[in-house]
């Protein structure tokens, strides 16, 4: 083999490893990205649930404060409490999920002494507990996929680079 043959095979290989390093620095870019993307969605999604946590640690507070105000009240706040836990248990099954159906809280608050803008109220509100639970069991799946995703890019990019740095 001639000298000026070793100097075209050496030439072709510097521009083939020229060529992945470009194709290697644009999937990185790409992956930069998309990671960006994903913190974000997670931050998102915990400025979201922080917010939800203040408010019901407000709701909390107020609750605390208003039985509070005099005895007669705290008596029909405990009574009014005892029968929003009947109705928060017979809402529940047996593992701790919300029932959907909305015939059964019905039935279960038609019989207790509350107020009809508090029993449309448990209903809203046993409503868009579900809605919420859904949202969230979808949030989280599509932030474990995404990482997933994340780490075989990641993964795939590590080898690919192990692989062009051994050649």
């Amino acid at each position: 083999m001639t000298l000026a043959s070793v100097t075209l095979v050496n030439k072709d290989q510097l521009e083939i490893l020229a060529s992945l390093r470009e194709s290697v620095n644009e999937d990185k870019a790409e992956m930069a990205a998309d990671i960006k993307k994903i913190k974000n969605q997670l931050k998102d999604a915990n400025d979201k649930s922080k917010m939800q946590l203040e408010q019901i640690n407000a709701l909390l507070l107020e609750k605390v404060g208003l039985q509070g105000d005099s005895i007669d009240v705290r008596e029909k706040m405990l009574a009014r409490e005892r029968d929003f836990r009947y109705v928060r248990s017979a809402c529940l099954y047996e593992d701790g999920g919300f029932d959907s159906g909305f015939s059964d809280l019905k039935r279960v608050i038609a019989g207790k002494d509350l107020p009809e803008d508090v029993k449309s109220q448990l209903i809203a509100l046993h409503e868009e507990v579900g809605m919420l639970k859904e949202q969230y069991k979808e949030s989280h799946d599509k932030l474990n996929k995404a990482k997933a995703v994340c780490t075989n890019l990641v993964q795939g990019f590590v080898s690919f680079v192990d692989r062009i740095s051994s050649s």
